[in-house]
């Protein structure tokens, strides 16, 4: 039987807002004049269930549904008044019901005229002549029982506002229209109906992230994401760095960023304690090793809305896939160079690109059960991530994004076990070998010959070649060391699976062999038994 909580967690409808008018906000010389904003950390999930978790967790018979449901045409949002239409269709009669069924638990002695409910803001009226519509609240809190002589007593004004004109966001602070809002919401909440809260309402709903990962590119990502708050909160799931990270958060030194604290949301010690909430955005960035362990299982019981792959390799997507068929899979890319030296200190070194692109299940020939463009969830994570400043994010097609996938397994196929059975040597050292330049450099085209048939599809022509790839290497001066290298040097598990063996596995189910790759990963699958196992 659902909850209270699970009723008022329900995802909102997906509004159309590229219409939504666009401009400063409205202003009135008799508002009252804010200075600003402050925020309220104390306002928190943590806090709310501390305060009324046992009615949240209450039981409802039922969650009635909006009717008629809402078309296409109805979700458009062109203006303050069409949003206000699906309002009132949809969240303010949602949260009327829930204050029905809250108020009796939580205030057993009174009487059905006492229960507060979400009204259209004409409902509440001081005087009988039509006032002047600027200081008329779009929407009021108000219990039958507290009248005035011409309306209801106004408990909770509420003010109804375009994203697309303005959000709370401190990058809008120096809009010169950015306070108006609050002006207009604090005269409301003083001087017109002397209460202490109000609020104001945009279609740019709460987002909410779990970080599962957070390590170097975990934790990058999740401070840049942060940095949208309020409306975007970003919790994680911390390992071996989870005491340091809940005492103190994160410390990002980036050369492109500055240096900055960032405190997450929540932070957890495991998956398992997340559960309960619903995501949005579920962010896997652990190392892919489905040899040792299956992740997504950690997932299990987590209720996410989409789920993003940032990790490495061929393959990642299918666990999830399986494990959440409601939620859509967000295969992600990245060229990072990311560190965390210490516990909760991240060290951002270069410039940032990461692709997202959908993922579907795939079925018995291996094909996807559908394609589509650019677009819908993943572009909507892109856009997240612009915004926090990541400037090169790009949604590619699911196609588009298997290619980029191969293409970045050829480097790190070439590069990471080779750089493990040379005992550690660095990624430019190795391309200025002439022998290990020419083994390389044999690796990679292999590996992208393969691939672009794997997918069906050529390589896009803005996608390097072996050789351009390797001049590049050639020219890096940081001496900065494969990660599988990192990972042997500190007796870690490699991901050899997903970088090495699946792509080996994708292509003889496909029909094609691939001798050089099918060497490195005897090899250096066979070291690292033989580390382990102390053969």
């Amino acid at each position: 039987m659902p909850t209270l909580l699970n009723y008022l967690t329900l995802l909102n409808p997906t509004l159309d807002c590229t219409n939504s008018s666009v401009g400063p906000n409205t202003t009135n010389a008799e508002w009252e004049i804010a200075t600003g904003p402050r925020e309220w950390n104390e306002f928190s999930l943590e806090t709310i269930m501390a305060m009324y978790g046992p009615i949240l967790q209450h039981q409802v018979a039922s969650i009635p549904a909006s009717a008629p449901q809402l078309s296409t045409l109805d979700l458009q949002v062109f203006t303050e008044r069409t949003f206000e239409a699906i309002l009132i269709r949809t969240v303010m009669p949602e949260v009327s019901m829930a204050l029905r069924i809250a108020w009796p638990l939580c205030y057993p002695n009174d009487g059905p005229a006492d229960i507060a409910e979400i009204a259209i803001g004409d409902k509440a009226k001081r005087i009988a002549i039509q006032e002047d519509a600027r200081f008329y609240p779009d929407w009021a809190g108000v219990r039958k029982g507290e009248r005035t002589e011409h309306g209801y007593k106004n408990l909770c004004p509420g003010e109804t506002k375009l994203a697309s004109k303005w959000n709370s966001s401190v990058r809008n602070e120096k809009r010169p229209d950015y306070l108006f809002p609050f002006n207009q919401l604090l005269t409301y909440c003083g001087r017109q109906w002397g209460c202490r809260y109000g609020y104001i309402i945009t279609p740019e709903e709460l987002v909410v992230v779990l970080i599962f990962g957070a390590g170097a590119i975990g934790a990058f990502y999740g401070s840049r994401l942060a940095t949208l708050g309020p409306r975007v909160l970003v919790s994680v799931v911390c390992r071996s760095n989870y005491s340091a990270v809940k005492q103190h958060g994160f410390t990002i030194e980036s050369p492109s960023y500055g240096t900055y604290t960032w405190v997450p949301h929540q932070t957890f010690s495991q998956a398992e304690e997340a559960r309960g909430q619903k995501w949005n955005y579920i962010v896997v960035s652990t190392k892919a090793l489905p040899d040792v362990a299956d992740d997504s299982a950690l997932l299990e019981g987590l209720d996410a809305q989409a789920v993003v792959l940032i990790q490495n390799g061929l393959g990642v997507e299918e666990p999830y896939a399986r494990r959440f068929p409601a939620a859509k899979i967000l295969s992600a890319v990245t060229i990072a160079s990311a560190a965390q030296p210490q516990h909760g200190r991240i060290k951002h070194n270069r410039w940032t690109r990461i692709n997202v692109a959908p993922y579907h299940h795939r079925n018995g020939s291996g094909s996807s059960d559908q394609r589509e463009g650019p677009g819908g969830a993943a572009q909507e994570f892109v856009n997240l991530l612009v915004e926090g400043g990541i400037k090169d994010a790009s949604a590619y097609s699911e196609d588009k994004m298997q290619l980029l996938r191969w293409h970045k397994v050829a480097i790190n196929a070439a590069m990471n076990p080779s750089s493990v059975l040379v005992d550690g040597a660095d990624n430019a050292s190795m391309a200025r070998d002439a022998d290990l330049g020419e083994h390389l450099e044999g690796v990679i085209n292999e590996v992208l010959s393969v691939g672009q048939k794997v997918v069906g599809r050529p390589f896009p022509a803005d996608f390097a070649t072996a050789h351009k790839i390797l001049q590049s290497t050639q020219r890096n001066t940081s001496g900065s060391v494969p990660s599988m290298q990192l990972d042997w040097a500190s007796g870690k598990k490699m991901e050899l699976e997903v970088i090495l063996g699946n792509p080996i596995r994708l292509a003889k189910a496909k029909g094609f062999d691939m001798p050089r790759l099918q060497s490195l990963y005897a090899l250096t699958k066979f070291k690292q038994k033989k580390r382990d196992t102390k053969l």
